[in-house]
């Protein structure tokens, strides 16, 4: 079993990065006008960012309260760069939806209720009422349920600890240093107490506290209802079109699980409509700042990296210096694609179309299953031999050179044209 001094088992954090990469559907096709081609593919990727220490910081101030709080946030939470306990069982970052309602017809309100999801998904939903304080919002001390506690050699206890969790918002106008371009932001703050249990103070835990940086901006089109979206051409398959049964395709990426999302139609204008309602259900929105396209996706992969506790060994010499020693941190990667499914029977030659689109889709997923393991062979490289302090410093520059080259990936493959659909479907 490996044994970690006190000191080095704070700094490692684990760190269970949730990286998506989103491929958006292709312009509307025109069943009516068989000469048109779909618009070329630009496939965005709702790729999550790695958190990035140049970021500038913002606090609250007297004009935030001026600003309104209420609508839906996309939220990025990142372990607080000044507050880096290790010993908590949280993720280094993560991404949510914050959805914000105030409690009076005008704003500024002495009152909202924040509802918070998982970034993409509707469950599982937290609801926190926060009570206006000047310019900044704040909930009373929540508690949580039963999490893990640390002791000082390195050991998990689970149900070690009862955890409390306090919520601070406010809106601001940032301006990045050297920039012109100002933008409203949400920003905020969760601190996290963790108290040992009779268990954990048994097994040597003792209090600790954690605190985690907020920053979001409002994402309109998560306010509308996925299943909704605007009114399509009624158009059909043209007369004598041959049809066959629908067969239920699974393509495979080597080295990830592959999950569904369904689409219905029988026409390339229903089918496309159909890949972005379920796209934003599955996966979220795009989010490149330079894409300019559709921001509904029509696919994705979740990369998420093991317990970096559990995935690095140290060494602690006489004179207290610890360093790493063996670091074999893996990952698993989640893609999330389309799946037609309904009417039971099709035309013959737009599920050959369909066909070349699945697999247009699932090479371009695969490509950032490759980058991904790619960068963690160099992150496990970049570890052995580093002192422990260092190995939050590491990940962090790690995740943003990560997210960079998943990013440059797709500029070059959002180029690349889709299959045109056969003429007049």
């Amino acid at each position: 079993m490996n044994r970690v001094a006190g000191r080095c088992a704070a700094l490692l954090a684990i760190a269970s990065f949730v990286l998506g990469c989103a491929l958006p559907p292709p312009g509307t096709p025109q069943p009516s006008t068989p000469t048109a081609p779909p618009a070329p593919a630009r496939s965005p990727s709702a790729a999550t960012p790695a958190p990035d220490a140049s970021t500038p910081e913002s606090s609250p101030s007297p004009a935030a309260e001026l600003l309104p709080i209420s609508g839906t946030w996309r939220v990025r939470k990142v372990l607080s760069p000044h507050d880096p306990s290790g010993l908590i069982d949280n993720p280094t970052f993560d991404e949510e939806t914050f959805t914000v309602a105030a409690e009076c017809p005008a704003e500024p309100c002495d009152e909202v209720e924040v509802t918070t999801t998982p970034l993409g998904l509707s469950a599982p939903a937290t609801v926190v009422r926060l009570a206006r304080q000047g310019a900044t919002y704040a909930s009373n001390a929540e508690p949580t349920e039963a999490t893990t506690c640390v002791t000082s050699a390195g050991d998990r206890v689970d149900g070690g600890a009862s955890a409390t969790s306090t919520l601070q918002l406010w809106v601001a106008t940032d301006r990045p240093s050297g920039s012109s371009v100002a933008s409203t932001l949400l920003h905020g703050r969760v601190d996290l107490d963790l108290k040992p249990t009779d268990i954990g103070r048994s097994a040597g835990c003792e209090p600790q506290t954690a605190s985690f940086d907020l920053t979001g901006r409002r994402e309109e089109v998560a306010v509308r209802d996925p299943d909704g979206g605007p009114a399509i051409p009624d158009a059909d398959p043209p007369r004598g079109a041959t049809l066959v049964r629908l067969p239920t395709l699974s393509p495979k990426v080597s080295g990830a699980s592959v999950k569904y999302f369904a689409v219905t139609g029988d026409t390339s204008i229903e089918l496309v409509a159909s890949v972005g309602r379920g796209g934003v259900k599955a996966c979220g929105m795009i989010d490149y700042e330079w894409y300019r396209g559709d921001a509904r996706p029509s696919a994705c992969t979740i990369t998420r990296v093991s317990d970096l506790r559990a995935s690095i060994r140290t060494s602690t010499n006489a004179a207290g210096t610890c360093r790493i020693t063996r670091a074999a941190v893996t990952s698993s990667y989640v893609i999330h694609l389309p799946r037609w499914t309904d009417p039971d029977r099709v035309p013959k030659r737009l599920l050959d179309w369909w066909r070349r689109i699945v697999d247009f889709i699932a090479d371009h997923e695969a490509g950032h299953v490759r980058i991904g393991r790619d960068y963690l062979e160099r992150l496990n490289a970049r570890l052995v031999g580093k002192p422990c302090e260092d190995v939050t410093a590491i990940v962090r520059s790690w995740a943003r050179q990560h997210a960079e080259a998943q990013a440059g990936y797709d500029m070059v493959e959002y180029d690349k044209p889709w299959p045109r659909p056969p003429s007049g479907y």
